[in-house]
Parts: C-alpha cells; sequence; structure tokens
C-alpha cells in the first residue's frame, strides 16, 4: 500500500542552479566577461545538440524538447580573492578561488509544461555541460582558469508545487512518500527504481526543516527544497 500511495506525490519543478568551483588567476582572465563567454559557449551547444552528445538514448527525444526550451545565465561568485594555488601538473598559478552559478529554468516561458519534468531527464543535461567545459579550459586563451571537472557539477533544484497540494511533511509522510522524495533528493547521483530501503533511509535522516509545510535536502553532490508557492516567492 505505501508503495503505491508514493507514486501518487508529484513535485513540479520550479528551477535549478548549477555551480562549478573554479581557481582564477584574475592577471588573465576578466571574470565577468568569462561568465558571458561560458554562457554563450553553452548556449551554443545546446542549440547544435547530436546524438552522440546523449548518453541514454532512450531519452533522447525528451531530451531535446527539454533542452531546446531552457533558459541559462552564468555569472562569477569570488569566495577567496587571495588564495593563491599552483597546479603541479601545469604549472599554472591562480590568486582566486571561486565558483560560476548557473541560473537555469526549463520552460519559464510555459509554466504549464514544467508537469512533464522527470528527475531523471533533469540528471542528464549536467553532463553534457561538464564534457563541453573540459574542452573549454583546454584552450590557450583560457590558462588562467582552472575548472574543478573532477567532482560533479553540483545541483540545486527547487519546487513550489505539489500534487497532492496539501501534504504535511511530518516523519510519517516522509516515509510513506521516501520514494519520490529520493529521486529528487540526490539529483546528481542517478535515480534507479531498486534502491534499498536503507539507502532511502538513510538520504530521508535528518532532513526534516523546522515548518511542516518545506522539504529541505542538501546534500554534497545536489540539494533540493520544496517550498509551498506562496513562501517560496516571498522568503527564497
Amino acid at each position: 500500500m505505501l508503495e503505491i500511495m508514493s507514486e501518487i506525490l508529484q513535485f513540479i519543478y520550479k528551477e535549478e542552479f548549477w555551480f562549478i568551483s573554479a581557481f582564477v588567476n584574475t592577471a588573465k582572465i576578466n571574470t565577468e566577461l568569462k561568465s558571458k563567454e561560458i554562457e554563450n559557449l553553452i548556449k551554443n551547444k545546446f542549440q547544435n545538440l547530436k546524438d552522440e552528445d546523449i548518453y541514454k538514448k532512450e531519452l533522447k527525444e525528451d531530451l531535446f524538447e527539454l533542452i531546446r526550451n531552457i533558459s541559462i545565465k552564468c555569472s562569477w561568485v569570488t569566495c577567496l580573492s587571495n588564495f593563491p594555488y599552483k597546479d603541479e601538473n601545469s604549472e599554472r598559478d591562480y590568486n582566486t578561488l571561486g565558483y560560476f552559478q548557473f541560473e537555469v529554468e526549463y520552460y519559464k516561458d510555459n509554466p504549464s509544461k514544467k508537469e512533464s519534468i522527470k528527475p531523471m531527464l533533469i540528471q542528464q543535461v549536467p553532463f553534457i555541460l561538464l564534457k563541453t567545459l573540459k574542452g573549454f579550459i583546454n584552450k590557450v586563451e583560457n590558462t588562467g582558469l582552472y575548472f574543478d571537472t573532477e567532482s560533479p557539477i553540483y545541483i540545486f533544484l527547487t519546487s513550489n508545487k505539489i500534487k497532492p497540494s496539501d501534504i504535511i511533511w511530518n516523519p510519517e509522510n516522509i516515509e510513506k512518500y521516501k520514494k519520490v522524495i529520493g529521486y529528487w533528493t540526490e539529483i546528481y547521483s542517478g535515480q534507479w527504481d531498486d534502491y534499498s530501503d536503507t539507502l532511502f533511509n538513510k538520504r530521508i535522516q535528518n532532513n526534516l526543516s523546522n515548518r511542516l509545510s518545506e522539504l529541505h535536502f542538501i546534500r554534497r553532490n545536489s540539494g533540493f527544497v520544496y517550498m509551498a508557492e506562496e513562501n517560496y516567492e516571498k522568503f527564497f
């Protein structure tokens, strides 16, 4: 019975944010201009996708449709402006640590379509991005830029609607809907139908927010926040 009820719950996608850590040599790189260049690079890649860019071929048509309807904006955020670092392999020097932030939204101009977005589709797109960025940093003009391409891109997803809309997030409902929650809470690490109860329980333990109307999950590879629509607009 729990399995049947867990499938009834549907989170409605709102928007997402991607984060990529990076070292920068500010004597060589203008981070504002570089952010725009990266944004254009990704947009161009998404506009010219090929079959070989898609890892899961059975999702190809849905992915092409999703990516045709992506809105994306890239910006640089400095964490430490006096952080000397030298790459032992390349002998390149850097002086700033920070990250590139991507504000991402699918079907921004057609919100009703967001109900069709599934976690399995969302998780495919950053893999395309990561592969593109690895080639980008190898260009001569980017010797002052070093992406952390070994770690997964951090994916932060949000939702401001659910069906049904009146769920109280107490421990009983967390348990009842744990499978659906699991698909959204670790979006980058992969979601499969055969995850064990032990793994699901590990994911959701100690993750109740202080409001029974909300869910907050912050993980090493990805995060997920659900807030009711009114609260999302006021406080997120």
